[in-house]
């Protein structure tokens, strides 16, 4: 259906042209000889409908580009289980880890739903005749935050190799009972953790 001002503006238009046709027509009953008819029938005809413009439809406002905001990367939530990661060709060494040589180091995660998690540190050396020997056992809570995951509440206990025992379970050395750990890559089976001593990214993969 048009637009009902543009409507109008036609039918005025129309009505113009009629009145000019009927304008130029000269009128059957008028006396030739009276000046004043002469005069009337000869006089312009002004259209007033043609000097104003017919108005024009509105315009109807432009919406605003409603872009739709690129969606950000979505961050999937750690799920319960063990996890696994290894490092190999690591240098160890009698002072920090009571004995020498070269091999693999192991990491197991195991992070359960009401939030408690254990981290545990296992050494294979060929050159000290070790496999699969715990070195080190942490444990305490844990949440993630997007793509940080804390961990807090810290107890850790450390294997003496003089005394093959474990120490007593004990806070952190360090005083810090909380640790924020950069993570990504997060899905159902595996995840990435940043290490901050490599500056490389550690791949955990659930067993």
């Amino acid at each position: 259906m048009k637009n009902r001002t543009a409507v109008v503006g036609v039918v005025l238009l129309a009505i113009g042209m009629v009145v000019d046709v009927g304008a130029q027509i000269p009128n059957q009953n008028a006396n030739p000889n009276d000046p004043d008819a002469a005069a009337q029938s000869t006089a312009p005809v002004v259209d007033e409908t043609s000097e104003q413009p017919a108005a024009q439809a509105p315009v109807p406002a432009q919406a605003p580009n409603q872009t739709p905001a690129s969606a950000a990367a979505q961050v999937f939530t750690l799920t319960p289980g063990l996890y696994q990661a290894e490092e190999s060709d690591v240098e160890f060494n009698e002072d920090d880890d009571g004995f020498n040589g070269t091999g693999v180091y192991k990491l197991q995660l195991d992070i359960k739903a009401d939030g408690a998690f254990s981290l545990s540190g296992y050494v294979s050396a060929a050159d000290a005749g070790l496999s699969d020997q715990p070195i080190f056992r942490i444990r305490g809570r844990w949440k993630q935050e997007k793509e940080t995951l804390i961990a807090s509440d810290m107890l850790e206990q450390f294997y003496d190799f003089q005394s093959n025992t474990f120490s007593p379970w004990e806070p952190p050395e360090d005083g810090q009972a909380t640790d924020i750990i950069r993570i990504r890559n997060v899905t159902q089976d595996t995840f990435q953790e940043y290490d901050e001593d490599s500056g490389s990214w550690m791949t955990w993969s659930k067993l």
